[in-house]
């Protein structure tokens, strides 16, 4: 499990409390019995209405539900094992009451308690299909309300889905999503790969014509996927014929402006490379990558009073970024800024001390300042 994940699912655990069991006193409940040595999780809310009614006993579903969170919200937690196995023995039908507990949390509202019982089940069942199907789709739904950990709890339902098809290789709707995935991860003939399974399969009639409008859609994709790979690959005049054959039909793609300036910036047209990636930044405002890549520009340009202003800006993002620093430091050497360009490149130094950009340009202060000292 992804770490952010985990983190939040552990702070979960606030909300419980570990009871002592009276030494020596045997407590059954159907096939399973509780060992009075280990101690037992109990809700909080199980507490206080345990104090209420002054009985000071819980119910067997007070247990049981303590002990499938932990379960879901920390797995290395000591008592892990012992959890598992009280709760097969109680209930043989264990994982599907996690699951409709699931579903349950999920028609009330709270995701993050029903992506607890899922994650469970998984633990429990490692290799329960409807469980790991129920994880992979909770986090989905998670990652859509949440912009900021969007990207983690998408890979964790990645790795979920990427689980079960290895489980279910005949199972349609996981490669439905996986479809999704590898578009979102720009691997169009992967997503391809995946959607052709799908429709292989007797699949419901809402998702194959889900599919059947994606899979339209493709072919710009792959064609996208090919030339930014060539222009990654050091081939910019042949990722360029690729993605400007496209650019009609996605204007509005930030990605693909992105990578046709980039390419125009590496055979040197930096009047081009500028020129799309100010469209760029139109369609993703604050895209730091973009920001620094006009900066370069237009210090190849000559505009060094215009470049400061984009690298400081994208600075103001990524405060820490090493290349940026450097950048920053070479056009402060251009407009004659000696001692502020030392500064911002020996902050990129002591960031990335292994970078050879960043080295070459520390030697030529060397040498700068070893000229102006005789």
């Amino acid at each position: 499990m992804k770490a952010e994940i985990e983190k939040i699912l552990k702070e979960k655990t606030d909300k419980f409390m570990f009871v002592e069991l009276i030494r020596g006193r045997t407590y059954s409940f159907s096939n399973a019995m509780l060992k009075s040595e280990i101690p037992i999780p109990i809700s909080l809310e199980a507490m206080s209405r345990s104090v209420k009614n002054r009985d000071g006993d819980f119910l067997i579903e007070d247990i049981v539900d303590g002990m499938i969170n932990i379960i879901g919200m920390d797995e290395k937690f000591p008592h892990k094992n012992y959890y598992m196995n009280f709760l097969k023995e109680y209930n043989e039908n264990i994982v599907f009451y996690i699951l409709n507990m699931g579903f349950k949390s999920i028609n009330d509202g709270k995701l993050i308690d029903a992506l607890i019982y899922f994650k469970s089940g998984v633990e429990i069942a490692p290799y329960s299909v409807d469980a790991i199907f129920n994880y992979a789709r909770c986090l989905e739904d998670i990652a859509s309300e949440n912009e900021q950990l969007f990207d983690v709890y998408m890979d964790e339902a990645f790795e979920a889905f990427s689980k079960l098809m290895e489980i279910k290789p005949d199972f349609p709707l996981c490669y439905y999503h996986l479809g999704f995935h590898y578009s979102n991860k720009n691997d169009y003939t992967m997503a391809r790969k995946m959607w052709s399974k799908a429709l292989k399969m007797e699949i419901d009639n809402e998702a194959r014509e889900d599919i059947i409008n994606n899979l339209r859609d493709l072919d710009g994709k792959i064609i996208f996927e090919k030339g930014y790979n060539m222009i990654l690959q050091g081939r910019p005049h042949e990722g360029l014929e690729l993605l400007l054959s496209i650019e009609d039909d996605y204007l509005d793609w930030w990605n693909l402006m992105f990578f046709i300036g980039l390419g125009y910036r590496q055979i040197e047209n930096f009047e081009q490379a500028h020129e799309y990636f100010l469209k760029t930044l139109e369609l993703n405002t604050g895209h730091v990558d973009t920001m620094n890549e006009i900066g370069i520009c237009l210090m190849a340009l000559g505009n060094f009073i215009d470049a400061e202003k984009y690298f400081k800006e994208a600075l103001k993002i990524d405060i820490n970024n090493p290349e940026i620093l450097c950048n920053l430091g070479i056009n402060y050497l251009n407009l004659g800024k000696i001692q502020s360009a030392e500064e911002y490149i020996n902050k990129s130094f002591e960031l990335n001390p292994d970078d050879e950009v960043t080295n070459s340009w520390i030697s030529y202060l060397k040498r700068l300042q070893n000229k102006f000292n005789n």
